[in-house]
């Protein structure tokens, strides 16, 4: 017999072998055992040096600049072979030596880089004004090192670099990415026991515990390093944006057994029953006996008691239940947004305090006076700051470094901003925080903040009218004139461009067009249409541009469908004046009970049809109901059937094997979800 007919037979015998859940757990222990045999380490490559680096000798890099040595001291030179995904560093362009100047380096995420206003707000430049006012021009030299979607290894390559740039004062203003790590096979094969020995609890207090906070730790080692070559640290604390922002929908609670989820959602209808109807001394009974249930592992409870006792005038209960709101989804192996928890918020002011850091607490800075909370004004979303938010950290950081006397140096920040160009520039920055929000399903109420804010200016009011024709409209976003009008704008066409792809599909089902065309004065536009060949009939398909819950939350793979991660899938349509709508949906129900209750489809308040529970093969359903102006779709999904002890060990295999599977329950899932009209 050929031997590769003898190899081919072999890894067949292999594959079969392997082929079920015990095989992928002896394939992942074989992996693991590889991965902990001793190697020798691997030296890294040297770059070539670019001719910035080659003229003056040096080849230390620093994020998209060199450091090179100039007349003045230490200078950053850029480099010239940036990438477009390079545009996450400042735009600063080359920064001269310092001359007798202090230079004052800001290290940090997206909020220290003036998110959706940057370049023309940021910290630094804030910074730089507010010393100057204080000091005198020229006495500090303040130097933007801040990067959006920094990590905590770039933030330890940045510190690192600091000795050698002849930097005088560190201000570290960071912590909001700390907990999106990326996971090891090591860190998974760790989740995978916590999850067998304690669900999804364990798996949240081992991802803090082991893998954030030492990763954290060595971080603030390297920062003592530096300190201790004699630089200054300023250290800021994150704040959260506690009052306004609203969880994902789609995450409500992870998998419980069946039992615990019909009281679960129970109590969750009961909640928003009495919230709705502001009966407020009911709240926290309920939301107690719901995270009961969950071991705290919901944003719904925390979030909930935190309104209740809002409304009942006990802001330090509301901070301390939202707290817990805005933690619980920390460790869940799930996306979220970025945001500092509690335990990263006292690691850095022991830090600071243990070695005579200075401090700024941004919990104590960007509060509203009456109530001790987050002034949601000094927001854009969960954690980005606005001008007023950037403007308090700046005042707060000047106050802390201290003004030697001395020769003037050289500045880098730019001259303040005539009123005009700046208020056009802020108007803009709100109506992108406005796409921001909607794009993350935040309420109606948020997203007319900030546009109000966006069409108070000539500009600004100009932007929102293109960026609501371009939401109506069903061709490529880039081969519009609108799209070319929003992006006349530098922040503009720095956050939209890289997902115009995408972005007004998703911006089109959310609540925003209304606020728009209510704050314009203009009719609400009808929902984006395709004609259907061979009729005169329009068609809106309601999945194009939403995200799959699952994809979205995991990270995971795509898939051709979209999976429902909640009990109850919405969609918005906007018909004008049509008098009825033809609904086509393909479905299927993957964990349901196929003999228990069937769930239903709803338009604008009303069963049109009932969806059996289907687990193998798609349904379809075809309707046609009497229209609305505005219509609400909503498919109520089967209960979920699956035990939790199955999914439990599905999930911790799935970790020990380097493979990250969705720990919320899938509902159903969508194939076709069409309107026509």
């Amino acid at each position: 017999m050929p031997a590769d007919h003898v190899s081919f037979e072999r890894a067949n015998r292999l594959a079969e072998l392997l082929g079920d859940a015990r095989g992928a757990e002896i394939l992942g222990e074989l992996q693991k055992a590889d991965l902990a045999r001793a190697r020798a380490p691997k030296a890294p490559a040297d770059p070539s040096p670019c001719p910035a680096e080659a003229a003056a000798g040096r080849t230390e890099r620093l994020g998209i600049w060199s450091i090179v040595s100039g007349p003045a001291g230490s200078e950053l030179r850029l480099r010239g072979d940036e990438s477009p995904s390079d545009r996450s560093w400042a735009d600063t362009g080359d920064t001269p030596g310092k001359g007798a100047a202090r230079r004052v380096a800001v290290v940090g995420e997206s909020t220290a880089r003036g998110y959706l206003f940057d370049p023309f707000f940021t910290p630094t430049l804030m910074l730089q004004e507010e010393l100057d006012a204080s000091a005198g021009p020229g006495r500090h030299q303040c130097v933007d090192l801040a990067r959006t979607g920094a990590g905590l290894g770039d933030l330890e390559h940045v510190v690192s670099a600091l000795p050698s740039l002849d930097t005088d004062v560190l201000v570290l203003m960071a912590g909001n990415n700390w907990c999106l790590q990326p996971l090891s096979y090591a860190d998974g094969d760790l989740l995978g026991r916590s999850m067998r020995a304690g669900g999804i609890r364990g798996v949240r207090e081992a991802f803090t515990r082991s893998i954030v906070l030492p990763r954290v730790r060595a971080l603030l080692r390297k920062v003592r390093q530096v300190a201790q070559a004699g630089l200054d640290v300023v250290v800021v604390v994150p704040e959260f944006n506690l009052r306004e922002w609203e969880p994902d929908e789609a995450w409500t609670v992870g998998v419980l057994s069946p039992e615990r989820a019909e009281e679960w959602r129970g109590l969750h209808d009961s909640a928003r029953r009495a919230l709705r109807e502001r009966r407020w001394e009911a709240l926290p009974e309920l939301c107690d006996r719901m995270a009961l249930l969950d071991e705290g592992c919901s944003p719904v409870p925390g979030r909930l008691r935190g309104i209740a006792q809002y409304a009942m005038g006990d802001f330090p209960g509301a901070r301390e239940s939202w707290e817990k709101s805005r933690d619980s989804v920390v460790g869940q192996l799930l996306g979220h947004t970025p945001r500092v928890i509690g335990e990263i918020q006292e690691l850095l002011c022991s830090f600071a305090e243990k070695h005579g850091f200075a401090l700024v607490d941004l919990r104590g800075e960007l509060v509203a006076p009456e109530t001790g909370l987050p002034d949601p004004e000094h927001f854009l979303d969960y954690c980005h700051l606005s001008t007023t938010g950037m403007r308090a950290v700046a005042r707060a950081v000047a106050g802390k470094i201290a003004s030697p006397s001395g020769d003037v140096g050289r500045a880098t920040g730019g001259p303040r901003q005539a009123d005009e160009e700046g208020s056009s520039r802020e108007a803009v920055g709100h109506l992108l925080a406005a796409c921001h929000n909607a794009w993350h399903g935040q309420p109606a109420a948020t997203l007319r903040r900030h546009v109000e804010v966006a069409v108070s200016d000539h500009a600004g009011h100009e932007a929102a009218a293109a960026l609501l024709k371009l939401m109506a409209k069903t061709a490529p976003a880039w081969t519009t004139p609108e799209y070319d009008r929003l992006c006349s704008f530098a922040h503009a066409e720095r956050y939209l461009n890289p997902v115009a792809t995408s972005t007004f599909a998703v911006l089109a089902q959310s609540p925003l067009g209304t606020v728009l065309a209510d704050l314009l004065g203009v009719p609400v536009p009808l929902s984006p249409v395709h004609r259907t060949d061979g009729s005169d009939l329009r068609r809106v398909n309601l999945l194009a541009g939403r995200r799959d819950e699952a994809t979205g939350l995991a990270h995971g793979p795509g898939a051709a469908y979209s999976r429902s991660a909640r009990k109850v899938w919405r969609s918005t349509v906007h018909t004008g004046d049509a008098s009825a709508l033809h609904l086509s949906l393909r479905y299927r129900t993957p964990h349901a009970d196929e003999a228990g209750r069937p769930g239903w489809l709803e338009v604008n308040g009303r069963r049109v049809a009932e969806l059996s529970p289907l687990r193998e093969t798609w349904g379809k359903i075809d309707a046609e109901v009497p229209a609305e102006r505005v219509n609400e779709i909503a498919v109520h999904w089967p209960a979920s059937a699956r035990p939790e002890d199955d999914w439990r060990q599905e999930v911790a295999t799935a970790l020990e094997t380097g493979r990250l599977l969705l720990p919320l329950p899938v509902f159903g899932e969508l194939h076709e979800a069409d309107v026509r009209f």
